[in-house]
């Protein structure tokens, strides 16, 4: 099986890393969900495993953001020491941007196919679908989709929860038909029974990484799970995770819990 690895090292000698917590690496072209509370380190990782992939793997990356502006993605990589605007220039990333208070939904969606299909990444991080969602009730899409022929043809009323899920459903498939390795990030209250604040992606991406913060005493660190993983083997349990000047890297196996 053809593997892309993340990248991120163990700790210290003797540990894990994450690709061999996932038997070498993701299976290529899995879709997986990076889910948790604010500060767990999704998008530290998430650029990690595209900034790896283009300096020491070859692989070309794209950043989809619908959160944070393209400076301040670049700002917050420069922390750590990626030069993003020089993998930019080499033409191994390309960091986009969506403000959609000025745009209009279809276009918003047309835009995102059309700069994968011309990039044509091989990594692809999608910051996030919790915004996504937002984004696309500011600007009316859920009313366009409550419009469809589906409600005509079923009888039967879509309610704004199902316009959403089909919204999930149609971006999902955008990316699996580009058969890139991607990661989408999504929110996840630490109450939630639910992986994802959408509750519906979880069940349709191939694997799962639930990052976490988690207080034991006066001691805090953060966690993470491999919940999923299709077409491979991998490690269940919980493993630390320590930020530092390098990007994230794997700690010890943790006896915290997720909630």
């Amino acid at each position: 099986m053809e593997r892309v690895k993340i990248g991120i090292p163990a700790y210290k000698e003797g540990l894990k890393s994450i690709d061999e917590l996932l038997n070498g690496g993701i299976p290529r072209n899995n879709l997986v969900l990076v889910t948790g509370p604010t500060g767990s380190g999704k998008s530290i990782l998430s650029l990690q495993f595209l900034v790896n992939g283009a300096q020491k793997f070859g692989e070309k990356g794209m950043y989809i953001s619908f959160e944070q502006n393209k400076e301040d993605i670049i700002r917050e990589a420069s922390t750590f020491n990626w030069d993003l605007k020089k993998l930019e220039r080499e033409g191994k990333l390309r960091v986009i941007s969506f403000r959609v208070m000025s745009e209009h939904a279809v276009s918003v969606n047309r835009e995102i196919k059309n700069q994968i299909d011309s990039f044509k990444p091989e990594r692809l991080v999608f910051d996030s679908l919790s915004s996504y969602i937002v984004s696309m009730e500011t600007i009316g899409y859920l009313e366009i989709l409550m419009d469809y022929d589906l409600e005509r043809k079923s009888n039967v009323q879509i309610s704004p929860e199902m316009a959403m899920r089909r919204s999930i459903m149609e971006l999902v498939e955008t990316i699996k038909s580009a058969r890139i390795t991607a990661f989408l990030i999504s929110e996840r209250s630490e109450e939630s029974e639910y992986l994802s604040r959408d509750t519906i992606s979880e069940f349709l991406v191939d694997g799962v990484l639930v990052l976490n913060f988690i207080g034991v005493g006066t001691e805090e660190f953060g966690t993470i799970q491999i919940r999923k993983m299709r077409h491979t083997k991998h490690a269940h349990t919980t493993y630390q995770t320590f930020i530092t000047d390098e990007g994230m890297k794997i700690g010890e196996e943790s006896i915290g819990t997720l909630r």
